[in-house]
């Protein structure tokens, strides 16, 4: 089966999260929790070595410092407005190279590439330029704001959820506002070790939002 991402000239792009039962993905003021059981983060570490380029936004760098570990994966994608990271960040600490997508700047030091999305950045230009680098497969691993954005723009192909078998305080990041009511989105469902992992239909949840 061809992607309908490349007859788009995009990369074809997978959204990965994980919540909690009460539906939270993160602790209180956008604290880290590990939600994945360690049979899910094995899935996870397969989708990242199946994709080209791992991605998530300025706010999951700034909150959970994440090194996005693959054996296979050559890119790294961070989307932050003022293209601005902190060079100690563990993102750096990966093989492969790390592409900043910003709002002015295109430079290229070393292993790290700027470029512009325009401001505000426009996603449906970040996609044409990362694919334009030889970029064909994207794993999305958030963050909220990251991913709904994705979704609002009918820019993702694939989105799995993993309900983990924990109960987060209330105070912290929902998915999905309350306000929301999305019928029909699971695609597939799968009894998983310490959770529950869907298979949602990110164009009807992109309907919605």
């Amino acid at each position: 089966m061809i992607d309908s991402g490349l007859k788009e000239r995009r990369p074809y792009v997978i959204l990965n999260m994980a919540q909690s039962i009460n539906g939270y993905i993160s602790g209180r003021d956008g604290e880290r929790v590990q939600i994945s059981s360690e049979y899910d983060s094995k899935r996870v570490m397969e989708l990242r070595n199946s994709v080209d380029a791992i991605m998530i936004g300025g706010n999951t760098l700034r909150s959970d410092n994440p090194f996005l570990k693959s054996d296979n994966c050559r890119f790294r994608i961070v989307l932050k407005s003022d293209g601005i990271l902190q060079m100690d960040s563990n993102i750096f600490k990966s093989e492969g190279t790390v592409i900043i997508v910003n709002e002015s700047k295109e430079t290229v030091h070393g292993k790290t590439i700027w470029i512009s999305g325009g401001k505000p950045l426009d996603l449906k230009i970040v996609m044409s330029k990362i694919y334009s680098m030889g970029i064909r497969r994207i794993l999305l691993e958030g963050g909220k704001k990251t991913a709904m954005n994705f979704l609002r723009n009918r820019l993702v192909d694939e989105m799995y959820l993993f309900i983990g078998n924990i109960f987060i305080e209330e105070g912290g990041i929902k998915m999905l506002d309350n306000s929301k009511r999305i019928k029909e989105i699971i695609v597939n469902a799968e009894i998983m070790d310490k959770g529950i992992l869907l298979r949602l239909n990110p164009e009807k949840i992109g309907e919605a939002l």
